[in-house]
């Protein structure tokens, strides 16, 4: 995350290069995005987020392949299956 948190622009370019190398291994990304960053997906809001807050299948995958990110942003994981909203979780970029 940068100092000032997740833009628009940034969660965009995030997901993109996610879906991007979750391709590369023959897995679609099928993701929700919940809380401040999808409000700011949604043009709701327009201030940064501390986190991206998602409920995803092939969570395992996801989250290996999210870690080996390009980006210098810290990581702020809470893992937790993905079975309901209540269990959604921080998307470790």
């Amino acid at each position: 995350m940068r100092p000032s948190g997740f833009r628009l622009e940034d969660i965009i370019g995030l997901l993109a290069d996610l879906e991007a190398r979750l391709n590369t291994r023959g897995v679609a990304l099928d993701i929700q995005i919940v809380g401040g960053a999808a409000l700011l997906l949604h043009g709701l809001i327009d201030r940064a987020t501390g986190d991206i807050d998602a409920r995803y299948a092939s969570a395992a995958t996801v989250e290996q392949v999210a870690r080996k990110r390009r980006h210098g942003w810290p990581l702020r994981v809470a893992l937790r299956p993905p079975f309901s909203w209540q269990t959604c979780q921080h998307l470790p970029l």
